[in-house]
């Protein structure tokens, strides 16, 4: 059998571009906010850093606030914005600005359309030579009742916005195109509701922001982009381009949760569980986009050492055996797939031991995720007596969150601790009983945040519950993981249909270690020394350069592969895992195949026969057919 055998090494500065860089047409974006800053030298540094990874757009925003006076009257100040425009222009880098932010005279905006219009018509004036998509508004579905009014005038006041916006902008100039504003996740119910009060009408690109930064790309992005597309269909919308104008993986190594290894062996020994000799399960489904443990999200490691650990899949939790798996965590905060919730409690009926490990448990169904749009109260309340457990919000019981916190019998790492969710027993039955474990206090009174129940009722299991926020729980995203996520997260939009993707951010503003999450999004450091994910997003636009062919991707047995046609002919692959390695055959081209990885470093790999085996991980090896 003839083999040919070929290493190739990468050169960083390899490009191949049919689309300028800076050009409006840039598929390739990234967020960092150049407008807020009068440093222009600074500005022109990180144009450069950006045409050097391939980037050809950066969002910023346009804040009406840094230009109005102290009232309407005070004519608009674009001294500095006009800077910031000719400075990107010079550097020969597309601009998509975010026209946002009102001034306190305008609030609430829906009833002041008349300065909106007005503003809308002066800026998109001034740029509109040079700056030919105007984004309105940022994450809006997020935002306060004094900018938006009411739950139910929301939606219908941000099309009232849109709609001023638009009108003034295409009576600039008809061929300027008007972005949606980007919303906070993807909230489809929102977009609806939107769509239902005619914002169809008033935009040339519908736009979001598909974050899911304590989960992996391949968990919700296919899903997520589907239900938009064909939300947009029911509309009439499936024609007008899609976009993500913000999505990324902040590098974060917060300070690992102590309370978990302080609390649980107390529990655990009073519900005759040793982890040691224990299989700990927990809800793992890729399929179905739900992940309780994932290489973002480190809950297990923060847990007492069990014997094992075994993943289970959603549709195998109605027959899971209690004595195989002792204790289950279904979930890690406040989120669950509701349609499972049946079977979870049929697991604790049969003697399960099910920890719950932040927040207020099933407040929101995995398919919602509109953080706080949904009215959860009704399925709470089900879910709290249907487990015997009772879980609240300071709001709900008139008290205030408390500040302070007591652990009998444990010394804890901190005293200084802020609870809004605390325990309760109205919900036991007969031969139930509530232990609690760690006390928010107020004065005199003391409220529990994390307990157990041990039920001997109709429920033979145990309930284990830590009410505490779910910021506590441990989340760590190293540099190399955030690398290997971002070019599987453009793949997969691209794969999708989604035409520009803007990486949040740039620049990084805090420090990875017990730091703001926040802060630390960027792909360059907070010294702009490239970050891993910086030669990951380099690597990425050369191997798939502006003008290549859409990609198609293939999921067999957890191996994913990419393919398109690069604007030189040249067929190139991607393959990956999400989670775990495998092996895997490619067909690829007789001759040699150049192969590198996800950062661009060369692989050396074998061809026999048109094929290629190697073996696939989550990180992101290219295959080109045929040399340079």
């Amino acid at each position: 059998m003839k083999m040919t055998h070929c290493a190739f090494a990468a050169l960083f500065v390899y490009t191949t571009c049919c689309v300028a860089q800076g050009s409006d047409a840039a598929q390739y974006g990234i967020c960092e906010h150049t407008s807020f800053t009068t440093d222009h030298v600074r500005s022109e540094r990180l144009y450069a850093l950006m045409h050097e990874a391939g980037i050809g757009m950066t969002r910023t925003d346009f804040h009406w606030t840094a230009l109005a006076g102290k009232d309407a009257a005070v004519p608009l100040n674009f001294a500095n914005l006009d800077q910031v425009v000719q400075t990107a222009k010079a550097s020969d880098m597309a601009l998509l600005p975010i026209v946002t932010a009102s001034p306190g005279f305008s609030d609430p905006l829906y009833d002041h359309l008349d300065l909106w219009r007005g503003y809308v018509r002066a800026m998109v004036s001034r740029y509109a030579d040079t700056l030919r998509y105007w984004e309105i508004w940022n994450e809006h579905n997020f935002e306060s009742e004094k900018r938006w009014g009411s739950k139910a005038q929301h939606e219908t006041n941000y099309v009232a916005t849109l709609r001023a916006a638009y009108e003034e902008i295409k009576k600039v100039d008809p061929a300027l195109t008007v972005v949606y504003g980007g919303t906070a996740h993807v909230p489809l119910d929102y977009i609806e509701k939107t769509m239902k009060y005619g914002a169809g009408a008033y935009f040339d690109v519908m736009n979001v922001h598909p974050y899911g930064s304590d989960t992996l790309p391949e968990a919700y992005l296919f899903e997520q982009m589907r239900g938009l597309k064909a939300l947009m269909a029911r509309y009439g919308q499936e024609n007008k381009p899609v976009w993500a104008t913000e999505i990324g993986w902040p590098t974060v190594v917060a300070e690992k949760p102590w309370m978990y290894k302080a609390l649980l062996p107390r529990a655990f020994q009073a519900l005759g569980i040793d982890p040691a000799k224990s299989t700990l399960g927990v809800l793992h489904d890729i399929d179905e986009g739900w992940l309780v443990q994932a290489p973002t999200f480190d809950l297990v490691g923060n847990l007492p050492a069990f014997a094992s650990v075994r993943k289970v899949r959603l549709a195998d939790l109605a027959a899971l055996d209690v004595k195989a798996c002792p204790v289950l965590i279904p979930c890690r905060g406040e989120i669950f797939p509701r349609a499972y919730f049946g079977d979870l409690v049929e697991y604790v009926r049969r003697g399960g031991t099910v920890l719950l490990p932040a927040g207020i448990p099933f407040g929101y169904d995995k398919a919602v995720r509109t953080k706080g749009k949904a009215d959860s109260a009704p399925y709470l309340a089900h879910a709290n007596k249907a487990l015997h457990i009772e879980v609240n919000g300071c709001w709900s019981m008139g008290i205030k969150a408390t500040e302070e916190i007591d652990v009998p019998s444990v010394t804890p790492a901190m005293t200084k601790m802020k609870n809004e969710r605390f325990l309760g027993e109205r919900h036991l039955e007969t031969g139930d009983t509530f232990t609690p474990l760690a006390f928010g206090v107020v004065g005199e009174k003391r409220y529990p945040f994390a307990g157990f129940y041990k039920l001997n009722s109709s429920l033979k299991g145990n309930v284990i519950v830590f009410a505490a926020r779910e910021g506590d729980v441990h989340e760590e995203i190293s540099r190399d993981l955030q690398a290997q996520i971002l070019p599987r997260t453009y793949l997969i939009l691209l794969s999708e249909g989604v035409e520009k993707i803007f990486w949040y951010k740039l620049s990084s503003s805090g420090d990875d270690v017990n730091g703001d999450r926040e802060q630390n999004f960027g792909i360059l450091d907070r010294s702009l020394a490239p970050k891993p994910a910086y030669r990951a997003y380099a690597t990425l636009t050369r191997e798939r350069p502006e003008g290549s062919s859409r990609p198609t991707i293939i999921e067999t047995a957890g191996v994913y592969r990419a393919s398109w046609t690069r604007p030189d002919g040249k067929r190139v692959q991607a393959v990956w895992t999400a989670e775990d390695e495998a092996s895997t055959t490619l067909d690829v081209a007789d001759g040699a195949v150049r192969a590198v990885d996800y950062i661009g470093d060369p692989i050396t790999v074998t061809a026999a026969a048109g094929r290629v085996t190697l073996t696939a991980s989550p990180k992101i090896v290219y295959l080109t057919d045929g040399s340079r």
